[in-house]
């Protein structure tokens, strides 16, 4: 199986988008329930960004990549 044809690229992309949004759905959830939603979203992004940044400039141990990739077969 080709893996560059849009016979597999298309399904596997949207079968790893739906797979993150199910793990990222929690963490929606808990952002939707505070009182202030978009400032709790903001706060979650800058806090991850800044992370990345530090990793970066090696000020701190680089934070596990938690998106699941798909697996590529043969």
């Amino acid at each position: 199986m080709d893996v560059n044809q849009p016979t597999y690229t298309v399904p596997a992309s949207i079968v790893g988008s739906l797979d993150y949004r199910v793990q990222f759905d929690s963490q929606l959830r808990e952002l939707k329930d505070t009182p202030d939603p978009y400032a709790a979203s903001r706060r979650n992004y800058l806090e991850g960004r800044q992370a990345e940044i530090d990793a970066l400039h090696g000020r701190t141990s680089p934070q596990p990549i938690t998106r699941l990739t798909l697996p590529v077969f043969p």
